[in-house]
């Protein structure tokens, strides 16, 4: 097989990986967001829950959408770059609407559910990496995005108070980076070892070839 169409088809192989474990990802992420609506909710009623988790379901409704588009393709003539893009600009927009968490007021709420605006957008992109991990710079973009609204968000919402959440989350940054850096290789190394593996048992010749 020529290389440049061996590498086309690694690239097809690790984007159409990077969207199934995306829309997995998307659905377990939209779960845990009923889950903070209804805690939150419960800790302290008023809209404020519930518009923040109709941001998340409409950014995800997005998500979907692509993620329907997608699989619906012709697979012999994706474009790889398209998809890479839109991919990576709609996962900047779920970073953004989960780090606006800490925007929903929960003064006065008991301590487990102010503690949610911390660790929800850290778990988000802890359980990230295996998915969008596929491709590193997406990776690198959701941190981003939640990083920068998260810490955006404490200092508006708590002022000073908010200082110690944003240098926890400045901390916490370079260690997902390097992990899921390592995930990323790791990833590239096994998939060209099993197309090379692949490609050996097809081209070599029979036991009947050699007599």
């Amino acid at each position: 097989m020529p290389e440049n169409s061996r590498s086309d088809s690694l690239e097809q192989e690790r984007l159409h990986l990077l969207f199934k474990q995306a829309r997995s990802a998307s659905a377990i992420a939209l779960l845990g967001a009923i889950a903070c609506l209804g805690v939150m909710y419960h800790a302290r009623p008023g809209p404020g829950p519930v518009v923040w988790f109709a941001a998340i379901a409409l950014a995800t409704g997005i998500r979907f959408a692509l993620y329907r588009r997608f699989f619906a393709a012709d697979t012999r003539s994706i474009d790889t770059e398209y998809w890479l893009r839109r991919h990576f600009w709609t996962g900047g927009l779920i970073g953004v609407v989960w780090g606006c968490l800490p925007m929903v007021s929960m003064a006065g709420a008991p301590a487990y559910a102010q503690q949610l605006q911390t660790l929800v957008p850290g778990f988000l992109v802890m359980a990230a990496i295996t998915s969008y991990g596929v491709y590193f710079s997406h990776y690198l973009f959701l941190l981003a995005t939640t990083g920068l609204s998260t810490s955006i968000s404490h200092l508006a919402a708590r002022g000073a108070e908010g200082i110690p959440e944003v240098i926890l989350y400045l901390v916490f940054a370079p260690v997902m980076t390097v992990t899921a850096w390592r995930y990323c290789d790791s990833l590239i190394t096994s998939m060209k070892a099993q197309r090379h593996s692949h490609c050996l048992l097809y081209t070599s010749p029979s036991p009947r070839d050699l007599t």
